[in-house]
């Protein structure tokens, strides 16, 4: 199984995006207000059982569902801010193996006494040399260099 580093961090940023978007949510302040007032419409159960004795179960229902969806959102977009600082952490760990595979790879070379090859370094793979004719996944290890 091979790492994809690159395509890791594409998606990545990809769902940072669609993160951010989530945040975003908001423009439910007239649901909320709808609620409060259905709220206080239902104190007066009297009054609303004298216009329809349906409205006093339908008010308290529909309250019921409005803060199921006020609570749905406002945790969708903390879920949104700490996934997002999550995939951040993920993208700094990629760099940081990335920046260090090549910093071994170019002390790895330094140390290489046989000058007709040349350095790789794959971001999936790792690094290695490699005559410029031969093919690079098949390369061999630098003769007398420790990893």
């Amino acid at each position: 199984m091979s790492l994809e580093v690159k395509k890791i961090q594409s998606l990545s940023a990809q769902s940072i995006e669609d993160l951010k978007a989530i945040e975003k949510i908001g423009g439910l302040e007239h649901l909320a207000q709808l609620s409060d007032e259905l709220k206080k419409a239902m104190a007066d159960e009297e009054q609303l059982r004298g216009v329809s004795p349906m409205l006093p179960p339908y008010f308290a229902e529909l309250r019921k569902n409005l803060g199921f969806l006020l609570g749905t959102a406002k945790s969708l977009q903390t879920h949104g801010v700490n996934r997002t600082k999550d995939i951040q952490g993920l993208l700094d760990q990629l760099s940081h193996i990335k920046q260090v595979t090549i910093v071994k790879a170019l002390v790895f070379y330094s140390k290489c006494p046989v000058r007709d090859r040349e350095l790789y370094v794959h971001s999936d793979f790792g690094f290695g040399v490699a005559r410029s004719d031969q093919r690079r996944d098949s390369a061999t290890p630098c003769p007398n260099a420790e990893r």
